[in-house]
């Protein structure tokens, strides 16, 4: 389902370069995953790379105006802090 696609895209900071298996989903991710959302009418691309770049501020929620938009990037932004929680920042 969508959460789990969330749960991926949040995971992109964490995934090992240097782990082939890690550095291909890091790159389905970024490409394919992202891409798709956007075929289906989501617009988060520019809020998802400042999320990777460490941004964790809601404001990136409002800046959305399309419920989707919001509730994608609140599962996102909730995965995210999961994973910090459990790898560190």
């Amino acid at each position: 389902g969508l959460d789990e696609v969330f749960e991926v895209l949040a995971s992109v900071p964490w995934l090992d370069e240097d782990d082939l298996s890690q550095k291909e989903l890091k790159g389905v991710a970024r490409m394919g995953l992202l891409g798709t959302l956007e075929e289906v009418g989501f617009n988060i691309r520019t809020q998802v790379h400042r999320i990777w770049a460490g941004e964790h501020n809601h404001d990136l929620i409002t800046e959305c105006t399309e419920a989707k938009d919001q509730a994608a990037l609140i599962s996102i932004l909730f995965h995210t802090k999961k994973l910090e929680e459990e790898y560190g920042p």
